[in-house]
């Protein structure tokens, strides 16, 4: 049985150029297997030319770390940023930033709102 990385799902609207993934890194998966597979994906994507917006890799945008700094380093690399910048996730104990949304840096224009939604600890 092939190991799971990260599980994904792709939205593409020819008309708009624009490429849409949710894509949620599995926490028990190996993170140097997911980065490689990950820029497999942005590759790709940017042949075409596409609008990419990626969200929710696991990963605490707040605090480095190794797995962190590979992760942004990655990012970087292909011009592309996140436009999250408050916690999206919050607890008694802890406040961390595990959902983001990763564009081209060329369509960056501002911060996206992170909204309380009272429905679980995870912001909207």
């Amino acid at each position: 049985m092939k190991k799971r990385f990260f599980e994904m799902s792709l939205i593409e609207l020819p008309g708009y150029k624009l490429c849409t993934m949710y894509i949620y890194r599995l926490q028990d998966g190996q993170f140097n297997k997911f980065l490689n597979k990950l820029e497999l994906v942005i590759q790709k994507l940017l042949m075409k030319d596409k609008i990419l917006k990626f969200c929710y890799w696991n990963i605490d945008f707040l605090h480095e770390d190794c797995n962190q700094k590979e992760l942004t380093d990655l990012v970087l690399k292909y011009s592309l940023v996140n436009t999250v910048l408050s916690p999206t996730r919050i607890t008694k104990s802890s406040s961390t930033l595990i959902a983001v949304i990763i564009i081209n840096n060329k369509y960056y224009m501002e911060p996206a709102t992170v909204v309380e939604l009272e429905l679980s600890h995870h912001q909207g």
